[in-house]
């Protein structure tokens, strides 16, 4: 039809030129939105028309309209336009009529992302960013520019209806005009048109009226927002080429106005996971470290959480160091290898090496940009993928690192990259060990402090640890060789000060007491020496204990717990989930005349099953306080049920996700609780040689009867559980009678006051009456460790109290951090491995040549229930 009436025009003898005039919405072309359903075959007809004004050119052309317009020889009936007729943009005479009555709309609105004041209006952000992008080289990332410039003018004049405001949708592409500056300054990088080669500094690139941070080199320049510590934007040049390797600015966006990320924009190291918590759109604190031509150094932070960026002469690459604390973060990192290609050529290809680096490359030009992992510690979590965009998740924990490469490489067919094999072998562990923790305890006068690596016990200079009164960067007590480690090689080191330096820090105002490292003053076992460490944004405030007669750091210490604290000895192998994971040992119990002390013993998974473990406490076992039915209770949460012949009902509760701290609650109702924070301490640790969770907690606190009162005959009865996400079970201690987990039918119980006057007796008078009833097998045997770490093969030797042999053969097994058996140690022959004499073992291993270096642990069991944690490390 449309072409007959062509046709027709055209053996019309009105005039000497007819004309007709095809418009429709560029959207039904291309069969978007409603348009899909509506006009199907839509792009179908657009191609017809085209092809036949190609076909029939002898006696069809093409003009523009405002071409035809302005020619003299269209004299046929004149046409008169009616501006404004559409009533979302503006209706007749709307926003001032004219042809342009909508664009001078949109033009002076000012921009809801704009910070300056007065704040900047769409007309102008975009005149400037054209202005830039116009000053600035002709090169791809300039081009790269335009194509954001001109996309985020796209339906500038879209308004909700008749005199409505500008469309929501409208405003999130209109607020992120001013990006296309980002662009105009980074091609200036690219041509060299920057003093220096290397640098960091603050500059308002995307003149929204706040600073960005920006770190580059000759081959890599990061832009970063403030929101989130995000690099928003990285680019790379060679000497040859340019283009944008982090940043899809013209993808539509469809969740923010600002400078956020929404479902299309993921910036590179968006810290979407910090112990749980989404970081990605918290304000950063930022400061620049160091700018000279040999390096430059920036530093970001929030809340747990400090990444330290770095960039040297000639590497195509952002040094990323991450301390995260006792936390695991996870970063997300969103690649668009060379915009301008990826918009002409989207395929992408996956560059992957598992546990060594990932990324994406462009097919078309070999743009990349990757993780390199290698052994810095962090590990791949995740793959994504949006609106021209790829990227990777990656996790880590601690103190670790990474390279983020941007550049060009060539890969196999397989998705390997030669240049990345080489640097992830060349990324180990450089990372310096970062203390996070403190706590001083006034009752055993033990400093512990907890890093973020394994210390190497054997270097500490104990002269360089000290006590900062106040938190004035002065030291006030410095330790020296009189105070005594009293730790293996661990995470968790445990100083025993001398009574004269006790005198001396329990002599300090507690107040703002902070923790001072010289630096050097620890090193992990890899070499690494400890950065200095003073009243700075990273500052360590040491918790001052009451005067506890146990140090509660998750370490169990049988030089503290004394062998009848042992209150509910759990066999090591009844688990009914994987018994190298999940296993309770055993409970212990303990009281002075302030404090109550309990713990759990044993090991709970924390990969790749979340699991917990929880310790629930009747204060008044028999009684009538407490519940028996916590399925809607609102902390921790497991469905837990005590049957009523237990005669348990549930005070209070304690519970550790993951090894971590853990958190201490006071049942008040069936379904509400209360966290208990004053006077009760926690810790757990799982890594330690006898990984526990330790709680102390006062009298008073519990009872609310005064300091180190109880009620008269006060009996307290426990059970322990392990648990995941949403239901006890695995193991439980006691174990049950005939219940199944979640359901409980046993406690431990005993009487605390026996003489009814309301103070609690003796421990030793009433443990050592329980522990006396135990079997007479050794209740105490050691492990004996040498060397450690060691590089070939270890010694372990493992020796019993009161010179007793075990009756059945030792077991010896070593495991990897995720609770796999590596190697089992079992008699060889006749007898045990190369055994001495009466009450001593030694036992070899040399490791096979497929095990790695890293953290190991060895586990003594003797009889099916006595049992020994202790950690090695293996250095090849």
């Amino acid at each position: 039809g449309a072409l007959a009436i062509l046709q027709g025009l055209a053996a019309s003898p009105d005039g000497d030129y007819r004309i007709v005039v095809y418009a429709d919405d560029w959207e039904m072309a291309a069969e978007m939105g409603e348009w899909a359903a509506t006009m199907p075959n839509a792009k179908e007809t657009y191609d017809w028309f085209v092809d036949k004004c190609y076909t029939e050119s002898s006696w069809l052309s093409t003009w523009r309209l405002s071409d035809a317009v302005a020619n003299p020889n269209f004299n046929g009936t004149t046409l008169t336009f009616t501006p404004g007729s559409h009533s979302s943009i503006g209706g007749t005479d709307g926003y001032g009529g004219g042809n342009n009555g909508w664009y001078t709309h949109w033009a002076g609105y000012s921009s809801p992302s704009d910070n300056h004041s007065p704040q900047w209006n769409f007309g102008y952000i975009w005149s400037d960013a054209r202005n830039n992008l116009m000053t600035a080289p002709d090169n791809n990332i300039s081009q790269a520019g335009w194509y954001v410039l001109m996309t985020n003018l796209y339906e500038t004049g879209w308004h909700d209806g008749l005199g409505g405001a500008i469309s929501g949708w409208e405003m999130k592409f209109s607020t992120h005009i001013k990006n296309a500056n980002v662009y105009a300054e980074a091609a200036r990088w690219a041509n060299g048109d920057f003093s220096s080669n290397v640098s960091a500094y603050f500059a308002d690139y995307d003149h929204d009226g706040n600073d960005e941070l920006i770190i580059y080199n000759d081959r890599i320049m990061a832009v970063f927002e403030s929101i989130g510590g995000r690099a928003v934007w990285i680019f790379a040049k060679d000497g040859t080429s340019n283009a944008s390797i982090v940043g899809n600015c013209n993808a539509y966006w469809e969740g923010t106005e600002g400078d956020y990320n929404d479902a299309n924009h993921i910036a590179a190291l968006s810290d979407v996971g910090v112990g749980g918590y989404d970081y990605e759109h918290f304000y950063y604190d930022w400061e620049i470290v160091a700018s000279t031509s040999d390096s430059a150094v920036i530093v970001l932070r929030h809340d747990q959480l400090r990444k330290r960026i770095s960039v040297y002469p000639g590497e195509p690459y952002l040094h990323c160091e991450y301390f995260t604390r006792d936390n695991w973060a996870y970063i997300k990192t969103g690649f668009t290898p060379d915009l301008v290609h990826t918009l002409w050529y989207p395929a992408t290809q996956r560059i992957w090496r598992s546990g060594e680096y990932c990324g994406f490359r462009n097919y078309d030009n070999s743009a990349i940009g990757a993780y390199i992992l290698g052994d810095g510690g962090a590990e791949h979590s995740a793959e994504f993928s949006s609106t021209i965009l790829r990227g990777d998740e990656i996790k880590g924990k601690g103190t670790f690192g990474f390279y983020l490469y941007a550049g060009w490489q060539s890969a196999t067919a397989s998705g390997y990259v030669l240049t990345f094999d080489l640097l992830a072998s060349t990324l180990g562990d450089v990372f310096p060990p970062d203390a996070y923790k403190a706590t001083y305890n006034r009752g055993t006068d033990n400093l512990v402090i907890y890093f973020t690596d394994t210390i190497d016990v054997s270097a500490i200079n104990l002269s360089g640890i000290g006590f900062d009164q106040n938190a004035d960067g002065v030291t006030d007590v410095w330790l020296d060789g009189s105070c005594t480690v009293e730790s293996d090689d661990d995470e968790v080191v445990r100083i025993h000060l001398s009574s004269a330096k006790a005198s001396a820090v329990e002599a300090l105002s507690p107040t703002n007491l902070i923790l001072s490292l010289a630096a050097g003053a620890v090193s992990d076992v890899s070499g690494n020496p400890c950065r200095q460490l003073t009243n700075n944004a990273d500052q360590v405030p040491i918790i001052i204990t009451g005067n506890l007669a146990i140090t509660i750091d998750g370490y169990l210490d049988t030089l503290e717990w004394p062998c009848y604290s042992l209150f509910i000895d759990d066999p090591n192998n009844d688990s009914e989930w994987d018994t190298t994971k999940n296993e309770i040992w055993g409970v212990y119990l303990y009281w002075d005349s302030l404090y109550v002390y309990f713990a759990i013993n044993g090991i709970c998974e924390v990969f790749p099953n979340d699991n917990a473990w929880l310790l629930y406490i009747d204060t008044d076992f028999g009684g009538t306080n407490g519940y028996n039915d916590l399925t809607e209770i609102d902390a921790w949460d497991r469905n837990a049920q005590f049957t009523s012949g237990s005669g348990f009902k549930c005070d209070y509760q304690y519970g550790s996700y993951t090894g971590w701290t853990g958190d201490f609650w006071r049942i008040l109702t069936a379904t509400t609780s209360e966290q208990v924070i004053n006077d009760m301490w926690c810790e757990t640790d799982l890594t330690s040689a006898n990984p526990s969770s330790e709680i102390a907690v006062s009298w008073d606190e519990l009872y609310g009867l005064g300091s180190g009162n109880v009620p008269p005959n006060a009996t307290i009865a426990l059970v322990a559980s392990i648990a995941s996400d949403s239901d006890l079970g695995g193991d439980s201690a006691p174990n049950n009678i005939s219940a199944a987990l979640p359901m409980i039918d046993n406690a431990a119980s005993i009487t605390i006051d026996t003489d009814g006057d309301g103070i609690p007796e003796p421990c030793d008078e009433i443990l050592s009456v329980k522990s006396s009833r135990m079997t007479d097998k050794p209740d105490i045997f050691n492990i004996a460790i040498s060397p450690n770490p060691f590089n070939s093969s270890v010694k372990i030797t493992v020796s019993y109290d009161r010179g007793l042999m075990c009756q059945t053969p030792m077991k010896i097994a070593i495991y990897d951090l995720h609770g796999n058996v590596v190697a089992s140690l079992y008699p060889v022959g006749a007898g045990f491995v190369e055994k001495q004499h009466k009450g001593r073992e030694v036992y070899i291993w040399t490791p096979e040549k497929s095990v790695s270096s890293g953290i190991y642990f060895v586990r003594a069991t003797m009889d099916d229930s006595k049992k020994i944690v202790k950690r090695i490390v293996y250095l090849k």
